[in-house]
């Protein structure tokens, strides 16, 4: 689990940040904010992969171990870098989540379509 959840997360999103610059990518603000968060949740999926499994320094196997005790005590704080991780990925998870929002309305639809649309976008957020 430890391996692979930070670049799990990391890929659903920018999975997400791929296929709004399919559907929005004609618009030059867009694509530079589309951008902007692939970087951010690029970097965000990189660095907290790396901080797992460096958590250890030069012990990784102790993560791994069935006594977790040597882990406590040779292992950086755990509870401090989930929680960073928690919250830095509900900043990037409403950061993808509201991106399209403003450009759904741009589009030439009926009200109700539009509220349908964006609806449809704030469903990942479920």
């Amino acid at each position: 689990m430890i391996v692979i959840e930070k670049p799990g997360f990391g890929f659903v999103k920018l999975s997400l940040l791929f296929f709004y610059r399919r559907l929005f990518g004609h618009w030059e603000s867009f694509r530079r904010w589309n951008n902007g968060l692939i970087w951010i949740v690029s970097l965000w999926t990189v660095a907290f992969f790396v901080a797992d499994l460096l958590l250890c320094g030069a012990h990784p196997e102790l993560q791994w171990g069935l006594d977790q005790r040597l882990a406590a005590t040779g292992c950086g704080d755990k509870g401090a870098l989930l929680i960073a991780f928690a919250a830095t990925s509900v900043v990037t998870d409403a950061a993808v989540l509201v991106l399209p929002l403003p450009y759904v309305g741009r589009l030439r639809l009926g009200r109700g379509k539009k509220v349908a649309a964006c609806g449809v976008f704030l469903l990942g957020g479920m």
